[in-house]
């Protein structure tokens, strides 16, 4: 989102949908990580900044919870360290960190 843009929702918005990700499941991780976990971060931190802020409505992927036979209507807790994969990708070699093996290690039976 460029400045003008970021300006203009600070001011004038007052509801928010997020519905920007990668579905596709072989994604490089790093990427979908950018994509479905960093965007999230992102727009929160524009959100905190918004004058006029009334709802702001995320929806993610319809695949949660892959690895559950049974995904009722409730809150689940947290599926992992979102800071800490962002972390490792910041940190991390991208070839080796995107290798089938190593995404693998990662994600275990959450693809998404």
């Amino acid at each position: 989102i460029n400045e003008d843009d970021q300006r203009k929702m600070v001011e004038e918005v007052s509801i928010v949908f997020h519905s920007a990700a990668t579905i596709k499941f072989d994604e490089d991780l790093t990427k979908a990580v950018n994509l479905n976990v960093v965007a999230v971060f992102t727009i929160m931190e524009i959100c905190k900044k918004m004058k006029k802020l009334e709802a702001l409505v995320h929806i993610s992927t319809a695949y949660c919870n892959v690895q559950l036979k049974h995904i009722s209507e409730e809150i689940y807790s947290e599926n992992g360290d979102p800071e800490g994969i962002i972390d490792l990708c910041k940190r991390s070699d991208p070839e080796v960190l995107n290798s089938r093996e190593m995404t693998a290690k990662i994600i275990g039976n959450k693809p998404n």
